[in-house]
């Protein structure tokens, strides 16, 4: 806090202050307005950051019911597909202190051979809350060949919280 002189009544009086307590004159100083600008311009960046981060973070969808396979070993036969590459087979098992996820995938292209398929699992609870992911490239660079199907699997570390799991196809 500054000491400001009054142009009125040439008093020394609080930069914080509205007006002079001796003569009532507002107190309108240029470090006054200095010190509101920056603050004001401060605060604005900081709320702006905070929006942007906010947007940034939303989730724009949720998996729905039909996404969810059973840990217990009982999975789904619905089948996900990325285009004409298709997850089939799925198994879950639990050995020692982890959760494998062993799936196949086939390449339902006629005519193009498909590299570098990258596919992600989310390891969920039974509110649908995302406890853990994880991903493989389930056909690396050398491809995988139209009609053919290979075998992959994903081991995590075991977390008992867990009851479902979600596979996405998520890069061709």
């Amino acid at each position: 806090m500054a000491l400001i002189t009054c142009k009125e009544c040439s008093s020394e009086i609080s930069s914080w202050a509205k007006e002079c307590p001796i003569c009532g004159k507002p107190a309108t100083s240029l470090f006054t307005w200095i010190f509101r600008i920056i603050f004001g311009c401060i605060f604005t960046i900081i709320i702006g950051f905070g929006v942007i981060g906010y947007l940034a973070g939303a989730k724009t969808s949720s998996p729905t019911a039909e996404e969810k396979t059973n840990v217990a070993g009982k999975i789904n036969d619905r089948q996900r597909t990325l285009s004409r590459m298709i997850i089939d087979d799925e198994e879950i098992s639990i050995k020692g202190n982890y959760m494998f996820y062993k799936a196949r995938i086939i390449n339902e292209y006629n005519k193009s051979t498909v590299k570098n398929v990258k596919v992600r699992i989310e390891w969920v609870d039974d509110s649908g809350k995302i406890i853990d992911t994880d991903w493989t490239y389930a056909v690396d660079n050398t491809g995988l060949h139209p009609k053919a199907a290979k075998s992959f699997q994903i081991m995590t570390p075991l977390d008992k919280r867990v009851k479902s799991v979600l596979s996405y196809i998520i890069k061709e």
